[in-house]
């Protein structure tokens, strides 16, 4: 019985160890091209305000930037508020051409189900590790 014992206990630290591992990497932001080889997949995204149905990232032509954060969102945004930050930081304004202020514009919903934005940032993809965004109804 003491040897069945050891065995569970054994089993259960090196399950422990391997989630602990899994969830250290569920926090960067990583390679692994969605689209056409420039956008990098996400590890978190904590968002309030709104339903995200994908996110990616435009990688500048080296790939050690992230250039472009490109949200698409379930339902109609459009002239709600969009700010967004990396690893916890201030959460700024929006800023794309067309976009004043951080409010989404006309023509950002497809008319059916979603809303898509894209966002001009300069982060180095080696310092981002999460991405927080904030959505407020105008």
């Amino acid at each position: 019985m003491k040897r069945n014992k050891k065995r569970i206990i054994a089993a259960v630290a090196v399950i422990a160890a391997l989630a602990a591992g899994g969830a250290a990497f569920t926090d960067s932001i990583i390679g692994n091209p969605v689209t056409n080889g420039t956008t990098a997949g996400y590890g978190t995204l904590a968002i309030t305000g709104a339903t995200v149905t994908d996110v990616n990232y435009t990688l500048s032509a080296d790939g050690t930037d992230i250039t472009a954060v490109n949200f698409t969102f379930s339902g109609n945004l459009e002239t709600d508020t969009l700010r967004l930050a990396f690893d916890n930081a201030n959460l700024g304004l929006c800023t794309h051409t067309g976009i004043t202020g951080g409010v989404i514009p006309s023509g950002a919903y497809d008319g059916t189900t979603s809303t898509t934005v894209t966002c001009d940032v300069t982060e180095t993809t080696t310092a981002a590790t999460s991405l927080q965004a904030a959505v407020t109804n105008n």
